[in-house]
């Protein structure tokens, strides 16, 4: 029989394991990489050295972290390090024009596969002329990123590979999006406006079969992984009502899209996902049942397959199917503004990590501010979609994360390119106007708790003394501060839970804030805690404070929309600003500035043309000194 007392004791320990495993993770370290020109990053993926490989890519010449010259306009860029991101080599690989890569993975060799979208004409490292627009390019490499082999497959018009994997038989599935006819690799005629489009090659990189698969408007694939029983499955968005391949109605706009092969490309079936407003699936996962994990943003509200509301103006959107393609679930998550899912996959307790880019506040699911314009963040959820933890990594301008993923250790690896310098948790200034920026968590739980209540005593003039409550588990304590309204943080360890300041300015504001660190693990660390201000006295006297009315810059929309040659974007200002706008994809590339000057308080109007746009979905995103805001158009 058990007493009261063992049964308090059970409940303290349930609790207690619930409460560690519900903590979100402490950032133990970050790097950035890049040189002194334009560097994104779209893939990486932990190595079975326990290293990492990242690839995206690189508009510099030899600087910074890159050590051979540019190819063309922008080439494919890989940087591989060891277990703590440091950088072990890089290697870059492109032709005379425009290659960037999205896609890569470590190889049963020991190499890597690189896939993108090329360009480029025969030279550099490209040993095949183009088909025609745009082709998907893979680059095979040694396991020191020696290149082994390349080859191009693609039509006559625009095709972009989003996505591939390495396939159990050595050979490689390729996937994307194809607008060609019946040309160059691609056998079968468009279905509509772009198709899905699947390339299967031998383990040479030499084609073996192609299938596309389309509705009769626009179709884009994003993902594609071979399943359990060999066959493929496929995931993107389309606008199409029933025809063509695609059986069931569109919900609303765009809707995730999902098709089922066979293992030599026939469809099986194909499923349609969405709401009543607009639906993106960016990524997807075969899950340990034997089902589906779709994932990517929304806009719509409670309709159709969708059972919650947006929190803000898009959220990330998972929807977990079974074998056959019939929903099981789905879950929304997100904050009051924007929040792009980029990147989804099963944990090993059998929930899942989803991670994209944001520029909510607190408010919704989320727990923490932006630091910047835009920052990484990452949910955790339980197998049934129902959130545990969040967590933000950002530095005081824009990051855009696209790649994630739960490492041997428990712990987790996020990586995409950021524009700020060293502020907020990134410790490294750029070398360029974008460089790659990778972030390594604790495992969950691992974290210490957070310093709490904050105070600040002895103000002088050129002094502080900081306190804090001591924290049971930590060995020491990290305190950064810097004066209000700057970017660059100072930082000093404290063994104790005070710390005093010396060398201040006198009738200045400060922030600071403090991290306990793990007395059982260095490498783990507690979340900053909430911070704190004060300013310091000085034998001038200070004016008080004067009276702010805030109003926000209002950003309308954009008319007409469908685009089809030319549009405007109107806003207003509440006082004098520099204002950039510019046209970006649904991978955040900026692809054309519309405006970039100082402009008035008032209402203003800026047009745009769509010149060399392709159809499809792009966003003005428009940056003042006050933010970012992003407005979607669809390009006819």
């Amino acid at each position: 029989m058990k007493t009261k007392s063992t049964i308090v004791v059970i409940a303290i320990i349930i609790l207690s394991f619930t409460r560690a495993f519900s903590q979100a993770p402490a950032q133990q370290w970050d790097a950035d990489f890049g040189g002194t020109e334009n560097e994104q990053l779209f893939a990486g993926r932990q190595t079975s050295d326990g290293g990492y490989i990242f690839g995206g890519y690189s508009e510099s010449g030899i600087s910074g972290d890159k050590t051979q010259e540019s190819r063309g306009s922008s080439d494919y860029w890989i940087v591989k390090t060891d277990a703590n991101g440091i950088k072990q080599w890089d290697a870059r690989f492109g032709g005379t024009s425009v290659d960037q890569l999205t896609a890569l993975q470590q190889t049963a060799d020991g190499g890597y596969i690189l896939g993108g979208i090329s360009f480029s004409g025969i030279g550099g490292d490209k040993s095949e002329a183009s088909r025609g627009n745009s082709d998907y390019w893979i680059v095979k490499v040694d396991a020191n990123g020696i290149k082994q082999w390349d080859a191009r497959f693609g039509g006559t018009s625009q095709d972009e590979l989003h996505s591939l994997q390495q396939t159990a038989d050595g050979g490689y599935i390729l996937g994307g999006a194809s607008r060609s006819d019946s040309t160059g690799d691609v056998t079968q005629r468009t279905r509509g406006g772009k198709d899905f489009w699947i390339v299967k090659t031998d383990a040479n990189g030499v084609k073996q079969w192609d299938a596309r698969f389309g509705g009769t408007q626009f179709e884009e694939l994003f993902s594609v992984r071979q399943a359990t029983d060999g066959g493929y499955i496929l995931g993107g968005y389309s606008l199409s009502e029933p025809g063509g391949d695609k059986t069931q109605p569109s919900r609303g706009r765009y809707d995730f899209w999902v098709v089922k092969t066979t293992a030599i490309g026939s469809k099986q079936w194909d499923a349609t996902f969405g709401g009543s407003d607009d639906d993106w699936l960016t990524q997807l996962r075969q899950t340990t049942d034997g089902g589906y994990m779709l994932g990517g943003w929304s806009w719509s509200p409670k309709s159709g397959d969708k059972s919650q509301p947006t929190k803000g103006d898009n959220d990330y959107w998972m929807v977990k199917i079974d074998a056959q393609g019939d929903k099981d679930w789905d879950a929304d998550l997100g904050g009051s503004s924007n929040d792009y899912l980029n990147a989804i996959e099963q944990t090993t307790d059998g929930g899942y990590i989803l991670g994209g880019y944001s520029s909510s506040p607190v408010g919704g699911d989320k727990t923490e501010n932006t630091v910047g314009g835009t920052d990484y963040w990452i949910v955790k959820t339980n197998e049934k979609g129902k959130k545990q933890w969040d967590a933000n990594f950002g530095g005081s301008e824009f990051d855009f994360l696209y790649a994630l993923q739960q490492t041997t250790d428990g712990g987790y690896m996020l990586a995409g390119y950021s524009a700020s310098n060293a502020s907020g948790d990134k410790t490294q200034d750029n070398k360029g106007p974008n460089d790659y920026w990778v972030v390594k968590t604790s495992a969950d739980g691992e974290a210490c708790n957070q310093p709490t209540n904050l105070t600040t005593t002895n103000i002088g003039a050129k002094e502080a003394t900081l306190n804090w409550d001591e924290v049971a588990e930590a060995g020491k304590y990290i305190i950064s501060y810097r004066k209000a309204g700057t970017s660059r943080w100072r930082t000093v360890d404290s063994k104790n839970n005070r710390e005093q300041l010396h060398g201040l300015s006198a009738n200045t504001e400060y922030e600071w804030r403090v991290r306990s660190v793990c007395n059982r693990n260095k490498s783990v660390l507690s979340r900053w805690s909430v911070k704190q201000s004060f300013t310091t006295r000085g034998w001038l006297v200070q004016a008080p404070p004067k009276s702010i009315v805030v109003r926000e810059n209002s950003f309308g929309e954009v008319f007409p929309n469908p685009v089809t040659q030319l549009a405007i974007m109107s806003f207003s200002l509440s006082k004098a600003s520099p204002v950039m706008i510019d046209v970006i994809d649904i991978y955040g590339r900026s692809l054309k500035v519309i405006a970039n000057k100082d402009f008035a308080e008032g209402i203003h109007q800026v047009k745009f043309s769509r010149q060399a746009l392709n159809a499809g979905v792009y966003f003005l995103r428009a940056k003042t000194n006050q933010g970012v805001v992003t407005k979607k158009i669809v390009v006819q």
